[in-house]
């Protein structure tokens, strides 16, 4: 995870990069592993804030409660919906810091990159599904990804001029 937000930082220095901390477990043994990468994501988010960098660890765990998973780790719609409301009040809180800039385009014309998934280590995890169509493997765990429109009706209360640059263009 270091490696690909300082590769962003690296190669798009303005950027606001906003960091998932994953949401709890019901399930023992995947709590601790959750606690573990939860704090490991904070640390690293610290050591690049403290460096200058537009950096934010979002947690998504505070907001949900059990009645917002769907099984031991996923959320349910509600969970998403709170986890949405988590994405939105960061980029609120990256926006008023005055992180976020009017976007620029990208020399290589811009494309998205998405984390996989997959098991253990070289997994060989996927982003496919209802909303994401894979384009190419970019390295291990990194996916080029086509946007496939609406996902949720979004945050009641969320407007565009609120969040102007966080998608780009």
């Amino acid at each position: 995870m270091a490696a690909v937000i300082d590769e962003i930082l690296d190669k798009c220095p303005d950027s606001v990069v906003l960091v998932a901390q994953i949401i709890f477990s019901t399930d023992l043994d995947l709590q601790t592993r959750s606690d573990k990468y939860k704090f490991a994501i904070a640390d690293l988010v610290n050591e690049r804030q403290s460096a200058g960098k537009h950096v934010m660890a979002v947690d998504m765990s505070t907001p949900l409660t059990r009645s917002d998973l769907a099984d031991k780790k996923h959320p349910n719609d509600s969970g998403y919906k709170k986890m949405a409301r988590a994405w939105y009040d960061a980029s609120v809180k990256a926006k008023d810091a005055g992180w976020i800039k009017t976007p620029v385009e990208p020399a290589d014309g811009g494309i998205g990159i998405g984390i996989g998934t997959g098991i253990g280590i070289g997994g060989g995890g996927t982003c496919e599904g209802s909303n994401w169509i894979k384009q190419g493997q970019v390295a291990d765990l990194v996916r080029i990804w086509a946007p496939q429109g609406q996902v949720s009706p979004g945050v009641v209360g969320a407007t565009r001029d609120r969040l102007v640059g966080i998608c780009g263009y």
